[in-house]
């Protein structure tokens, strides 16, 4: 079990293929075992993972490309771009080049169709990960701007009814976002000041009058980048409107910003006027006077 301690230690080498010996790649130094560093390097702007792994004698990363709308897993003698994100899994540890080699290349993600660039990156570094022993654990001690990391998460659609409308039926009822990650559980949903829409962010369990379904389990997800989506929801700032600017379209663009998709029958804008204004009139009515 590795702790992830962000490092940036590396920033401005260059290693070249010139520099690396075939002979160390392809001969019998393949198999020696040499100590190694392995880091976790990841783009905020694309959706892009890498794996590198820093020995003495070489610098390797590998990655996952797409060729033809498949994926194939690529390698080369190489830093990763100096604007990824660096966090170091391993340090000092024993590999051999062509363990890790055999381990990288041979994924069975390879061939297969290219879909939602982090969830395929997520599947292929985690199954490298796991097959060389090397676990991400999460220590907020050690890492105070742990908010910046990745970090396994399930992801819940969240709904319940709303102020006089007692109803099962989804399209009718408010509807949330929930991430739980090993250390914070928090729910995004929309609200409201004095009519305009406002991002709403709650941290700890949800109340007793949510229903929950499951859409993604084990996600790769930045607790910040999701702060960050639920914040920027073009509906914000906008004015409150039931059948047009409501929770449950707020509640799709945020989960689409992240690669979630969420698919359940939402309101129509005629229904949604009607459903909103009955209950306030029935509610305003004057008992009715007899004879």
């Amino acid at each position: 079990m590795f702790r992830v301690i962000k490092s940036w230690f590396g920033y401005g080498e260059h290693v070249s293929e010139a520099d690396i010996s075939p002979d160390v790649e392809h001969g019998s130094q393949a198999n020696t075992v040499y100590v190694c560093d392995v880091l976790f390097c990841h783009s905020k702007h694309i959706n892009k993972w890498v794996l590198y792994f820093r020995w003495e004698h070489q610098h390797v990363i590998y990655e996952l490309e797409k060729d033809n709308g498949l994926v194939e897993v690529t390698y080369s003698h190489r830093e990763p771009p100096i604007n990824y994100e660096r966090s170091e899994l391993a340090s000092k540890i024993y590999l051999s080049p062509n363990t890790v080699y055999n381990t990288a290349m041979k994924s069975s993600l390879n061939g297969q169709k290219f879909e939602r660039g982090w969830d395929i990156c997520q599947k292929y570094v985690e199954g490298v990960c796991n097959k060389l022993d090397i676990e991400l654990e999460y220590d907020e001690d050690n890492n105070p701007d742990f908010l910046s990391y990745f970090f396994k998460a399930d992801v819940y659609f969240c709904h319940c009814p709303v102020p006089y409308i007692n109803t099962l039926d989804i399209s009718k009822r408010h509807w949330a976002l929930y991430f739980s990650w090993e250390h914070k559980t928090v729910r995004y949903e929309l609200g409201k000041n004095s009519g305009y829409i406002k991002s709403q962010c709650t941290q700890g369990d949800l109340p007793e009058q949510f229903t929950t379904e499951l859409v993604c389990s084990g996600k790769w997800l930045r607790p910040e980048e999701v702060h960050v989506a639920a914040m920027n929801c073009s509906l914000n700032d906008q004015l409150y409107s039931a059948g047009w600017r409501n929770c449950q379209i707020w509640v799709e663009e945020v989960a689409e910003k992240l690669d979630i998709i969420i698919n359940y029958p939402k309101i129509s804008g005629v229904t949604a006027f009607l459903g909103h204004m009955l209950p306030v009139r029935l509610k305003n009515a004057k008992p009715a006077v007899v004879g």
